[in-house]
């Protein structure tokens, strides 16, 4: 499944990468596809719901941006109509050892266990 938003992303002409793949400063902005786990529902042992975490990076300078890209990942989103946004999101933190500032968006699908 995150291969399918990854794709998606990089379709839009967005810089995507997975976990440990981005080495060094953060010189312009790009986005991270991280899965996110699988937690059941309550009461079942059968169905559960997949987590899918998306990390958006922007340089130190231009703060601004975090927010217009943050629009601009949940707007693609939307193709992947089995992925829903959870509704959590991060604020925007200060990655120091990449000099940048991230955010994490969370979709959610379901999916048997």
């Amino acid at each position: 499944m995150i291969e399918k938003v990854f794709d998606l992303l990089e379709s839009k002409g967005l810089d995507v990468y997975f976990p440990g793949q981005k080495e060094g400063l953060c010189e312009s902005e790009y986005i991270v596809v991280k899965d996110g786990g699988q937690n059941h529902l309550a009461g079942t042992n059968k169905l559960g719901y997949a987590t899918i975490d998306l990390y958006i990076y922007t340089p130190l300078a231009k703060y601004t941006r975090l927010s217009s890209l943050s629009k601009e990942v949940k707007e693609s989103m939307k193709e992947h109509s089995y992925l829903k946004p959870s509704g959590n999101e991060s604020p925007s933190m200060i990655d120091d050892k990449r000099k940048a500032h991230v955010k994490k968006i969370e979709y959610v699908t379901t999916k048997k266990l």
